[in-house]
């Protein structure tokens, strides 16, 4: 059991992923490799050329000086919040989008059952609490003087409900408004506000001061504000407010880009050309606004393309896009309905053809970005594929071939390897329709796919291709977290004039809970590997079991509590086996003394000596191999188990002891304390052997490892049986130094399964083997045939006393 899953853990061990941050501040490193993730779609002046020029980078735009472009209009960069971020709220989702490419560029969860743990991790790393949340405000430099500007305040942020301390001025941060002061210390540009944030706690109330513009004035205002728990951003981007090119690191979600034959465009993103600038860096005109009382919320961005835009592409006339997202109110009533879950949001596309000619469209549409990669130091992540690694995200797919992934580890490694070429194809040319495409994290996923409630009509252009990408520098040194997307091409479709081209899509952003995922069709996410229907059975015992703990006396309930009693079940039903098993090597006890005579008399001659163990067995009717099949049927069990809880979502922040913060998530090592100062790097840090934490379980572990070891073990008949147990009290160490970032639910099942096994040994009356209860009940029946007792045979005795009386 202890090898099996060690086993599993080695290559997590020996090479554990590092964070997104780490891997940018070593973007300079001879390791690392800047990778332009604008995806040469954003083009300047060498838009204009042909598929013969592709590879003359440096051509100017002769020929599109033939034909002026139109006069663009003049719209401002602005940002557009869906949903809220209140728990209470009728809203699962908070979304945040931008005008700029019309893409969206901050999504979080606002439920209190799924908060954010990354942002524990890094406080708890450096002897500090959780840091406060005040939403989600797009913060930039202010232009004229120091401050921070917000520019956009989502609704059920803290932000939004500052109260004002200055008569006059409406409660509530607003867009535009400009932070001088953070609880009376000078805010000077965007890191010294996230510095004075990050030393504040959920809870703490805080003070403002902000400059508000008022028909033009200036004015100042005092603000108080409660700060809250953070939130789990699921797609989090940086630098996406900057009239400058974005970080790549931070490159802006499901981004649209029109292409001249779908298919066609080059690999190399440097080389494929042949798109409108403008869909990706313009800001495009807000058409719509959400309404803030209606159930549905919606914002649309518009974007018209003249002749010369398109006849970059080789088409003509004019072209409308209009890019709308919907996010819809969740209703818990229709039961088993992705409206009753809530974790979606609908995107829609349309082409509307402005001109008296048919055009052609085929178009692009990149993936998310900027995904959580939470507990990447300790977390393993199964593979659909045996042999193959999966990191901390990952890009999936599927398929009528089923459920693919694509490792962030191989997107990485051929991106280091071609440079020039960084996308990787992750379906063939004429591949048929993608049911979904997302990328994937240890618990939660952003896929999209097409929206199951459109019309046929609406549904989404077969895709021609389908390519992986990084996102921002690479490190070859912890390849696990590189930050990954996809971008998606469809076949061409034609338009006729006047006619309009409608796509629909729903983007699913949630957890990967199974009960959730199967109502969006998406339940494949959850990859248990082998032994799956056991995987499933133990998760579905677990939940159970949970729920029994809901109806005593703690309301919240226990996964501490449901992984004993699953333990205990566990070992119930399998407490044959284990007797079966003791019973075996009471019997090995029991022939060991001959067994060693056997091989002291055949000492160099390993045939003869085999042949006379064999003979010996034979003699007492005993299969040593038969002490192996108990453990061949619980193999299954443990590593079905074993996934179960590595995947189970529920696991993932429930405390061990409710109100103690060591052991708080049992889905992560139990972090008895700090302790990263005192080690080297190699061991204690957050990439070392050993991690940044000491953890006080994988101790109790290889502790009820060696004492099970020490009771079930039979004494060595021989030299070599005694070096074979000398190195497996060696192994047994070993394995507690793999065990040592086990995430604390697998050490506790492991305690209470070896714990039982002790009892059991201790407890209950040694196992007598077959053969000894077979000669104790011939030694009791032998007296009692030639005796008067019980005898049924009374001329058998007649003629024993006549044969006496001869002699």
């Amino acid at each position: 059991m202890a090898a099996v899953t060690g086993y599993m853990h080695l290559q997590s061990v020996f090479a554990p992923p590092r964070p997104e941050q780490q891997i940018a501040a070593e973007s300079d490193d001879e390791n690392s490799i800047a990778v332009n993730n604008k995806l040469a779609e954003v083009i300047s002046d060498d838009s204009g050329k042909n598929e013969s020029q592709v590879d003359e980078p440096t051509n100017s735009l002769q020929a599109e000086q033939e034909t002026p472009v139109e006069a663009l209009p003049d719209v401002s960069t602005e940002m557009v919040a869906l949903g809220s971020s209140d728990p209470d709220s009728p809203w699962k989702l908070l979304v945040v989008t931008a005008n700029r490419g019309a893409a969206i560029v901050h999504v979080e969860i606002n439920s209190s059952e799924h908060r954010d743990l990354g942002t524990t991790e890094n406080r708890q790393r450096f002897g500090q609490k959780i840091s406060g949340y005040l939403g989600p405000l797009a913060l930039t430099d202010f232009d004229t003087e120091a401050g921070v500007q917000v520019n956009v305040v989502p609704r059920g942020t803290p932000a939004a409900g500052a109260q004002t301390l200055t008569s006059g001025v409406e409660s509530g941060l607003q867009k535009g408004d400009v932070i001088k002061e953070f609880n009376d210390s000078q805010i000077f540009d965007v890191p010294s506000f996230h510095n004075a944030l990050g030393a504040c706690q959920p809870g703490d109330t805080v003070h403002l001061l902000v400059q508000r513009f008022v028909e033009g004035e200036a004015e100042e205002a005092h603000f108080e504000v409660t700060l809250e728990q953070p939130r789990l951003a699921l797609i989090k981007s940086e630098a996406i407010f900057s009239d400058e090119d974005p970080n790549p690191a931070a490159e802006r979600s499901f981004l649209l880009g029109l292409l001249q034959s779908a298919g066609q465009s080059s690999n190399n993103p440097q080389q494929n050309r042949n798109t409108v600038e403008s869909l990706l860096d313009r800001p495009w005109e807000i058409t719509k606004r959400p309404d803030e009382s209606g159930a549905e919320q919606v914002v649309e961005f518009s974007l018209t393309l003249g002749p010369g835009e398109l006849k970059k592409l080789g088409q003509k006339g004019r072209l409308r896009i209009v890019r709308r997202y919907r996010l819809t109110q969740a209703t818990p009533q229709e039961e088993g309905s992705i409206q009753a879950r809530g974790y979606h949001l609908r995107m829609e596309i349309e082409f509307h053809n402005l001109d008296d000619v048919t055009t052609e469209v085929a178009y692009h549409l990149n993936g998310p970005a900027g995904l959580p990669t939470e507990g990447w130091w300790y977390l393993y992540k199964t593979h659909p594929k045996m042999f193959k690694s999966a990191g901390a995200r990952d890009v999936v797919w599927g398929s009528l071939h089923g459920h693919q992934l694509f490792g962030c580890t191989d997107i990485s490694k051929h991106a280091e390897e071609n440079p020039s070429a960084p996308l990787t194809k992750i379906t063939s040319t004429n591949s048929e329709e993608l049911k979904y495409a997302g990328v994937d994290t240890q618990y939660f996923a952003v896929t999209v796919m097409p929206d199951p409630e459109s019309e046929s009509s609406a549904r989404p252009l077969p895709f021609a291709s389908a390519v992986a990408r990084p996102v921002g520098s690479l490190n070859s040194k912890r390849p696990k977290v590189t930050n990954v997307s996809f971008q998606l091409k469809t076949k061409s479709a034609l338009i006729g004039p006047g006619e309009t081209l409608t796509q629909e899509f729903l983007i699913f952003a949630g957890p990967k809970s199974p009960r959730v995922l199967a109502d969006y069709g998406l339940d494949q996410l959850i990859v248990y590997g082998w032994f799956e229907p056991v995987a499933k059975l133990m998760g579905y015992l677990l939940h159970f079991f949970y729920s029994i703990t809901t109806l005593g006396v703690l309301e919240t309930g226990s996964y501490g509590l449901a992984i004993i009693m699953l333990t205990v079940l566990v070992r119930g039903c399998m407490f044959p086996i284990g007797r079966k098993q003791a019973q075996m090597a009471a019997k090995m006890q029991e022939l060991a003394p001959e067994i060693k005579k056997i091989a002291e008399k055949y000492k160099n001659d390993m045939e003869k000596k085999a042949k006379a163990q064999q003979e010996l067995f034979k003699k007492h009717n005993h299969n040593p191999l038969s002490g192996c099949l108990p453990m061949v049927i619980q193999l299954p069990v443990f590593i079905g188990l074993y996934r179960a809880l590595s995947v189970d979502i529920g696991l993932r922040g429930a405390p061990l002891i409710p109100g103690l913060n060591w052991c708080s998530n049992l889905a992560a090592p139990d972090q008895l304390f700090y302790w990263e100062p005192w080690l080297f790097a190699r061991l204690g840090s957050l990439t070392g052997f050993l991690g940044p934490f000491f953890n006080i379980l994988p101790l109790f572990t290889i502790a009820f490892f060696l004492l099970h070891q020490k009771l079930f073990m039979p004494p060595a008949t021989d030299d070599q049986t005694a070096m074979q147990q000398k190195m497996m009290k060696f192994m047994m160490i070993f394995m507690g130094v793999i065990f040592f970032r086990v995430a604390a639910g697998l050490c506790l099942y492991i305690i209470a399964s070896s714990a039982w096994g002790v009892a059991e040994r201790l407890l209950l009356p040694k196992p007598v083997p077959k053969t000894n209860q077979m000669s104790e009940t011939n030694s009791l029946k032998k007296p009692a045939s030639g005796g008067s007792n019980g005898s049924s045979n009374p001329n058998k005795r007649t003629n024993k006393k006549k044969s006496k009386g001869k002699r």
